[in-house]
């Protein structure tokens, strides 16, 4: 009942900022506009997995996500010169690495930014710019190598202390099939502890009510290390939810888009 309640409210904010939003706006609100929008698909997309067992309907949810985000950041490249926008908001980039085809992923994380934006700080935006490093270094042809350690190590410094993220990537970039398991579990352990704290705290936004089952983030770097010979013991895939990882791959021309162009109702149905 719960999954179903939050689809609903979700599916009512995505028709509502249908109505509203002027694809003559300034960049301040289109940025708005379009994140909220992506966060109630992603919302959707949860709801049909963990409410319906509906592994199509996750796949389609996180790629129209994916796909509208990518607009907003080419909207931004190619008509607000100057406009940044946190690279560190990056759901759209976890979902289409764990339900897209690894070009769509690069095209996304090359449109990201290779420099923080306010608000978000320099932990967060090494966290995402690890990611998206690894992605041009591994998957874009003629990249240089990405130095993730050198990454790790600033993520560590601004911290002031070692941290099971960044020992998940150092296990990635060196294959390191020992460490790998061991950092995943310690991070996975952390992050649990994290959204459980989130979800549970005074005024929690509700979409952490589907979210804190999810750890799309997880996911998405469980995969891209499976794609490198790593592996982790099913046991520790705490928030990643079996029927998450059987998630078909889509191609973008098979989702559509809503936002901006004509709108079929039909379409708002499934996420």
């Amino acid at each position: 009942m719960a999954h179903h309640l939050h689809a609903s409210i979700a599916r009512y904010e995505i028709q509502q900022l249908l109505q509203g939003f002027q694809t003559t706006c300034d960049f301040r609100e289109r940025l708005r506009v379009y994140r909220a929008f992506c966060q109630s698909l992603e919302t959707l997309a949860f709801c049909a997995l963990l409410g319906r067992a509906d592994v199509m309907g996750f796949s389609r949810g996180l790629m129209r996500a994916a796909l509208h985000w990518k607009a907003l950041l080419e909207h931004a490249r190619d008509h607000e010169p100057g406009a940044r926008v946190p690279a560190s908001w990056n759901g759209p980039l976890l979902g289409a690495i764990c339900c897209g085809p690894r070009s769509f992923a690069c095209e996304l994380a090359a449109l990201s930014a290779r420099a923080p934006t306010p608000p978000e700080y320099d932990d967060e935006f090494l966290s995402a710019l690890l990611l998206q490093e690894y992605l041009r270094s591994r998957f874009v042809a003629g990249s240089e190598p990405a130095d993730l350690e050198v990454l790790c190590e600033r993520m560590e410094d601004y911290l002031g202390k070692q941290t099971p993220r960044a020992e998940v990537y150092r296990a990635v970039s060196r294959r390191d099939g020992r460490l790998f398991p061991e950092a995943f579990q310690a991070w996975n352990e952390e992050v649990a502890g994290e959204l459980r704290t989130r979800a549970e705290a005074p005024g929690a936004p509700p979409a952490l009510e589907v979210g804190r089952y999810i750890w799309l983030e997880g996911m998405a770097v469980l995969k891209l290390a499976e794609e490198e010979g790593l592996w982790v013991p099913d046991r520790i895939h705490r928030l990643i939810p079996p029927l998450a990882r059987s998630a078909p791959t889509l191609a973008p021309s098979a989702v559509s888009l809503l936002l901006g162009h004509p709108v079929n109702e039909q379409e708002l149905i499934l996420p």
